[in-house]
C-alpha cells in the first residue's frame, strides 16, 4: 500500500499528536519481551510472565508491514506445520505497508488462524492504517479502543498519493475476503475515499457505532479502572 507516517494528511498527524497512550493488560504485555529479531515485533510467553499460559502467546507489532515480516511470524508461530501456540493475541500499531507484502504477511496470519485461536486489537491512541486493516481481520475476535485510529485511503504507488485503481481493487478484494462486508468497501469507492488523493480517518468508536463493516468485533472500554497508590486522604464534605 505505500502508506507511510510522512505521507498521511496533516489531520491524522494531529491526531496522533494529541492521541493518548495507556498502559494494556499485563496478561498480555510485559516488560521483558521476548526478542524476535525483527524491528518493531514483539512476543510476550509463559516465560515472560507466569499469568500467560503455556499454551497462549501475546504478539505486538509496531511499524510499517514489509515481507520480511511474514517470514519472522511464520518462524515465530509454526513448527513443522504445525501451531506453536492454541492462543494468540496480536496488537497492532501499524501505518500499513506495499501491498504485495500485506497480502503475504495476511496470508500468514490466516493460516496461524486456521489453526489456532487468533485475536487481533487496536489500543487507545494507536493506527491501523490502510493496509493494516487485511492483518486485524485475520482475527476471530477483533478488540479495539475507542480512541483507537483507522485510516481509509487506495493503493499508491512509491513517490506518488494517486491511487493505482487496479492494485485499489485488488486491496478492497482482499479485505472483502478477510470479512469485510462489501457494502462498506462499496461506499468507500463511491465517495472517492479509495480512488483519489486523501484518506478517510475514524475513530474505532465510529468505525464501530456509524458504519456497518465486519471489521471491529468488540469495542473495549475507556475506563482503565487501577488501584490506589502513593498518600491519598479523604476530605470531609
Amino acid at each position: 500500500m505505500n502508506a507511510t507516517a510522512e505521507r498521511l494528511p496533516e489531520l491524522l498527524r494531529h491526531y496522533l499528536a494529541i492521541a493518548f497512550s495507556v498502559l494494556v493488560s499485563a496478561a498480555a504485555i510485559d516488560a521483558h519481551a521476548a526478542q524476535t529479531g525483527f524491528p518493531g515485533l514483539e512476543i510476550f510467553t509463559h516465560e515472560d510472565q507466569a499469568g500467560i499460559a503455556s499454551d497462549a502467546a501475546g504478539l505486538r507489532f509496531e511499524g510499517s508491514i514489509t515481507r520480511p515480516l511474514a517470514d519472522a511470524l511464520e518462524r515465530l508461530l509454526i513448527v513443522d506445520g504445525k501451531p506453536k501456540y492454541k492462543r494468540l493475541l496480536l496488537e497492532l500499531n501499524s501505518e500499513g505497508g506495499e501491498l504485495e507484502a500485506v497480502k503475504l504477511v495476511a496470508g500468514v496470519l490466516k493460516k496461524v488462524g486456521s489453526m489456532s485461536a487468533l485475536s487481533t486489537r487496536v489500543m487507545d491512541g494507536k493506527v491501523c492504517a490502510s493496509g493494516c486493516l487485511a492483518l486485524f481481520m485475520q482475527g476471530q475476535s477483533r478488540k479495539a479502543s475507542t480512541s483507537s485510529v483507522w485510516v481509509f485511503h487506495g493503493a499508491c504507488s512509491a513517490n506518488t498519493n494517486v491511487p493505482s485503481l487496479a492494485a485499489t481493487d485488488q486491496f478492497l478484494d482482499l479485505l472483502v475476503a478477510s470479512g469485510v462486508k462489501r457494502d462498506f468497501t462499496c461506499k468507500l469507492v463511491q465517495e472517492g475515499y479509495v480512488i483519489s488523493p486523501g484518506a478517510f480517518i475514524l475513530s474505532g468508536y465510529e468505525l464501530f457505532h456509524n458504519y456497518d463493516t465486519g471489521i471491529i468485533t468488540e469495542l473495549l472500554p475507556n475506563w482503565r479502572p487501577e488501584e490506589p497508590s502513593g498518600m491519598w486522604m479523604v476530605v470531609p464534605r
